[in-house]
């Protein structure tokens, strides 16, 4: 074979069958395949960063490696999280910002029916190169009862896309949040407290 031969070859395996230049993507489904113990493997594996947009966060085992992820290795951990998420029962914020974590605080609101709107939907994270995203909320439930899916993908026109949208997310809810040490904030103190202290961000919602 010539060497012109060679050249085509390895020109069509990158574009092709060896996949040199493919991005890989990994597919989860729960409860079969447990989302929450990959997504702890991932945080315990990160080195640079941690960025996620979660509507909400519980499961204690996902808050407590987000915590050795940023006070052991040094890796930049924020978290964009609902207002609703401060009403739910075992709910990890607070237990995240006394650790470090910087949190930033989506100002949903309530109706006069007392139902929840504007609210910042997502579950999604980045981490180092990879993204994770699908409908899995960082919960128990999640993880061993609800229907979920995931994908985890190191596309890095993708991953571009999540982190930009992340940064957009923040912006949207102001600056990150020092609650106060004296009890843990409801939703109704929490945008309260987040109004106040952006002078009166959210207010028009």
């Amino acid at each position: 074979m010539s060497v012109r031969d060679h050249l085509l070859l390895l020109t069509l395996c990158m574009f092709s069958t060896c996949g040199y230049l493919r991005s890989a993507t990994q597919t989860l489904f729960s409860p079969e395949d447990k989302p929450g113990t990959h997504l702890v493997t991932m945080i315990n594996n990160a080195r640079k960063r941690v960025h996620a947009a979660v509507y909400m966060l519980t499961d204690k085992h996902i808050a407590t490696a987000l915590v050795r992820a940023k006070n052991k290795r040094n890796v930049d951990v924020q978290l964009v999280t609902d207002a609703s998420c401060l009403d739910t029962r075992g709910n990890q914020i607070q237990f995240l910002k006394s650790n470090r974590i910087d949190i930033f605080l989506f100002p949903s609101t309530k109706t006069s029916s007392g139902h929840t709107s504007h609210i910042m939907h997502h579950k999604f994270a980045v981490i180092d190169d990879k993204v994770w995203t699908g409908s899995y909320n960082w919960t128990w439930s999640a993880n061993y009862r609800n229907q979920e899916n995931v994908i985890i993908s190191d596309d890095v026109s993708a991953v571009s896309k999540f982190e930009k949208q992340f940064d957009r997310l923040k912006n949207r809810c102001g600056p990150s949040i020092r609650f106060p040490k004296r009890k843990s904030l409801g939703m109704k103190e929490g945008v309260e407290y987040l109004v106040k202290k952006t002078r009166g961000y959210g207010a028009k919602r």
